[in-house]
């Protein structure tokens, strides 16, 4: 005990020592101020101040594409490495508890599936409430095989675990890498389902990309999935996006009900644009935003334009797109390192060296694509399991029926519009 009570010291003053270095560095300080205008952070008290500088100290990263750890290490030789760099594999995830002790909780990670004890780094006024087999959305990361719970963002009660669920799929879709950080078996199983995917991927589209419109991608992704799984021997049928190319937000998958949106489809944007499908049989399948108009400016070779310089900074920056697209596309476009150069003015030899910089998350092999985690996480499967029953509870309700959900209200006032 006496050896983790001074790792818990080591650590808090690490994480103070790096509050107060954004503070203090001219430029980082800048960056967060920029970052705060970019993601239009609010800060309204000191408390939020806290949450949203732990946040970018852990997550976030500078203009260079360098994460804010790895400046504060260049910048500051004396700093606690060994410390540091675990803070680097710091993840949100949700927890249940399966067991209080007055300095722990042993607990099963519902991402990763897997169970291990946590050690609370947080005050003591923020454990209250936490009841036994409650769940815990919260941020941990591990040092010398102890793991460490270092911000709790919510308690969601035992009774609600549909809810928890829901929060367990975000973080997924967040961070694919926390399904198998400390599961060698999950590891395993991704990796041999992102190979067979690939392969079907493959002999369905005779290609590893396909560039469609966002009003068919959920239609072909639903067609491709029951293809692979062999429940119908024809191949997806599809017709090529060739609407306008031109790059802009996609409002409704950035937002706090993203995942809410997100289950509504692709096609739920006002707006019709061009997506990907990439297969990439170590990654997985991605789904890729605009991957048609990346295309139509490495062809044209235009670039000068605002949106054009979005467009390849969005690519090069989004964690949710893998390294083996880039060097598809530096083999087919053979200007596609000096346009990047151009646009960051970096100056890159060739795309392995821009991957290096920018797609530091894939460097573990670690990283997979967010589709291939959820196919093969079982609280996903409960989602669809639960959704599947919900729709068979209300198939063939008529619309002057009594409501199935019991509020004795007709079908078409209450939930027949939801």
């Amino acid at each position: 005990m006496p050896a983790i009570i001074e790792t818990t010291e080591l650590i808090s003053k690490t994480m103070d020592s790096l509050i107060d270095f954004i503070v203090k560095d001219e430029p980082l300080s800048k960056e967060f101020e920029n970052y705060l205008i970019k993601n239009k952070i609010e800060i309204h008290r000191e408390s939020e101040l806290n949450d949203i500088l732990i946040d970018y100290i852990l997550e976030g990263k500078i203009e260079t594409g360098k994460r804010v750890l790895d400046y504060f290490i260049e910048k500051t030789p004396t700093c606690d490495k060994r410390t540091v760099e675990a803070l680097k594999t710091s993840y949100i995830s949700v927890f249940k508890t399966e067991k209080i002790s007055k300095n722990s909780f042993d607990v099963y990670d519902t991402a990763q599936e897997s169970k291990y004890t946590l050690i609370p780094l947080v005050k003591t006024t923020s454990l209250r409430g936490i009841g036994l087999y409650d769940f815990i959305k919260a941020r941990v990361f591990e040092l010398d095989n102890n793991f460490y719970l270092l911000e709790i963002f919510d308690v969601i009660s035992q009774f609600k675990e549909y809810s928890a669920n829901l929060e367990t799929v975000k973080a997924i879709i967040k961070n694919p890498k926390i399904a198998v950080l400390n599961n060698k078996n999950k590891l395993l199983e991704i990796k041999k389902s992102n190979a067979s995917f690939d392969s079907s991927f493959i002999e369905c589209f005779n290609n590893n990309e396909i560039i469609v419109s966002n009003q068919e991608v959920d239609r072909i992704l639903n067609d491709f999935y029951l293809y692979h799984l062999g429940k119908t021997d024809e191949k997806v049928k599809f017709e090529p996006y060739n609407g306008d190319y031109n790059f802009f937000e996609v409002k409704e998958f950035e937002n706090e009900n993203f995942m809410e949106n997100a289950v509504s489809g692709f096609s739920n944007s006002e707006k019709t644009y061009d997506i990907g499908l990439f297969s990439d049989s170590a990654a997985g399948v991605f789904v890729i935003p605009f991957l048609g108009t990346l295309n139509s400016i490495l062809k044209t070779g235009s670039y000068e334009n605002n949106s054009a310089k979005e467009c390849i900074k969005y690519i090069l920056t989004d964690d949710r797109i893998p390294p083996a697209l880039l060097i598809k596309k530096a083999e087919e476009y053979t200007n596609f390192v000096e346009i990047i150069n151009k646009i960051t003015g970096c100056n890159f030899q060739n795309i392995k060296e821009a991957i290096e910089i920018y797609k530091e998350e894939y460097k573990d092999n670690l990283r997979f694509s967010s589709v291939s985690v959820l196919y093969n996480s079982k609280t996903f499967s409960k989602i669809l399991n639960k959704k599947e029953e919900k729709e068979n509870k209300f198939e063939n309700v008529g619309r002057n029926d009594p409501c199935p959900c019991g509020s004795g209200k007709k079908y078409k006032k209450c939930c027949m519009n939801s």
